[in-house]
């Protein structure tokens, strides 16, 4: 029997009976690699081992396709950030293998699959995992790994990289599904995920540690190689905690901003900053004016900040200016109900995360001056990514 012909049979199923996931599959080249363990995807082509493939059955097979496919339309290969690529790969994989299973498809033998993790996120789920020194896991649970996206030169992509291949990949998944359903051929399960994917509600702790992965996390040393590279023979810089600016915190404290809110927010920094145990931040309270200042590091105990009258935008900007601080980004916490921005455009990132779903002053939020928008309610349509 020849190396391919599993590949071969399993691709024509797939054209047959699965023309969504045949359609994404047809956009990318397939590459032998003996020296990957199972198979792989970084979004712009499949890996595989043949003995691995020829050790499957044709269904079987084509559930690991539909494993790889599904790491692209999830962008997996995408959404990594700095957390650790091994637990990374094994937390989508159990997001992704329960949908498998849900669409009555043939699993191999012993993947990753835990109902506890059901319609969870690949974020949430790498939360909830224990480290990797305590992980057990069952020998043969890897069917399909998922590898960081980057450039032709093998370097990491910036945050426009990032942003315009999720809009291309959103794109080709519309095309698929709009080519399935109209030759009747998308699964009901399929169209009802694809309605949250395709109009996505994006959780406001993703994006904002994405925005500061984007911003902060961006100097490499050639003094260690990357490691992902070093057996390929290839020398690339790995990442290095850089020397960054300083980090900058904003509280609308103008009343209406709850002990909540802060908690959620602080606490999701404090997350964060733990990546830079050496590094502090500020944190300002605002209103009409830059009411307190704080100078902290993640383990310190973050105060409400002060303040309790109006708004005004402008002020945190004037005070950053007046310390002389040369912020990395700035992370403005607000309720929305207020226009009176900087005339001056900073020259550094800038977050606004909304509390709410600003009525007032909708048009402003739909298209402000500077910086991005997320909301903090996970339920809000609102919460979006634009520029990172």
């Amino acid at each position: 029997m020849s190396k391919f012909s599993n590949m071969d049979k399993a691709k024509s199923q797939l054209l047959l009976h699965h023309c969504f996931f045949a359609s994404l599959l047809l956009r990318l080249s397939f590459n032998e690699d003996p020296n990957c363990p199972t198979m792989g995807t970084n979004g712009k082509c499949i890996v595989y081992n043949p003995a691995f493939v020829d050790s499957l059955t044709v269904p079987e097979l084509i559930t690991v396709m539909c494993h790889e496919i599904y790491h692209i339309i999830f962008e997996h290969m995408l959404r990594r950030g700095t957390r650790d690529i091994q637990k990374w790969n094994i937390a989508a994989d159990y997001a992704i293998n329960l949908l498998l299973r849900d669409a009555h498809m043939t699993l191999p033998k012993n993947i990753l699959l835990d109902d506890n993790y059901k319609d969870m996120y690949a974020e949430q789920i790498y939360e909830q995992l224990p480290s990797m020194k305590t992980l057990k896991l069952p020998s043969g649970w890897n069917i399909g790994n998922v590898d960081d996206m980057t450039d032709k030169n093998g370097r990491p992509l910036t945050g426009d990289e990032i942003d315009e291949i999720s809009k291309e990949i959103k794109a080709n998944v519309k095309e698929a599904a709009l080519i399935a359903k109209m030759a009747g051929r998308l699964p009901a399960d399929i169209e009802r995920l694809l309605g949250d994917l395709l109009n996505p509600r994006i959780p406001w702790r993703e994006v904002l540690a994405k925005f500061l992965t984007i911003h902060v996390l961006t100097d490499y040393t050639w003094k260690l190689p990357n490691k992902r590279f070093v057996s390929h023979g290839i020398y690339l810089p790995s990442l290095d905690e850089p020397e960054i600016g300083d980090l900058v915190f904003v509280v609308d404290t103008s009343g209406s901003i709850t002990d909540q809110d802060l908690v959620d927010l602080m606490s999701e920094v404090r997350g964060i900053l733990i990546q830079f145990p050496n590094k502090s931040f500020w944190l300002l309270g605002c209103d009409t004016r830059v009411a307190s200042a704080q100078e902290l590091s993640f383990q310190d105990d973050i105060h409400k900040p002060k303040g309790g009258g109006g708004t005004c935008y402008k002020e945190p900007f004037k005070w950053v200016d007046k310390e002389g601080l040369e912020p990395a980004c700035l992370i403005y916490l607000t309720d929305g109900e207020c226009n009176s921005f900087p005339d001056k455009v900073p020259e550094y990132p800038v977050l606004w995360v909304l509390t709410q779903d600003s009525h007032f002053y909708k048009n402003v939020w739909d298209n402000p001056p500077f910086g991005d928008v997320i909301t903090m309610d996970d339920r809000d349509p609102r919460g979006r990514k634009r520029r990172y």
